[in-house]
């Protein structure tokens, strides 16, 4: 099935070998382990939070929930930064054809 999906789009199939992804993943290099990170972070801070309030009154603390997790990693991804993109793709190599644009800042 994707084989054919593969050949439907005219596109090539290849094997990336093992331990090589953070070559040609830009994001592996950096970013996702940050972006962990900084959500681990916010997540023990909530519930640190949480814990702090239901110490006042009885109770157990309840599960995060969809929009909580939402929210976690919202912050958890504003908090990574575009110059630690930036550094990701320089590390790897890896360039867009308008790489140019790319790196520039936003007015």
């Amino acid at each position: 099935m994707i084989s054919n999906a593969i050949s439907d789009l005219d596109a090539t199939k290849i094997v990336i070998p093992g331990g090589c992804t953070k070559y040609l993943q830009p994001l592996d290099a950096l970013v996702i382990a940050n972006f962990k990170s900084k959500t681990t972070d916010f997540r023990i801070k909530f519930q640190t939070e949480q814990i702090e309030r239901r110490s006042k009154r009885t109770g157990n603390l309840k599960a995060l929930d969809r929009q909580q997790l939402i929210n976690i990693a919202s912050k958890a991804w504003d908090a990574v930064s575009p110059q630690l993109v930036r550094k990701s793709f320089e590390l790897t190599g890896s360039y867009g054809v308008n790489h140019p644009k790319i790196f520039q800042p936003s007015s």
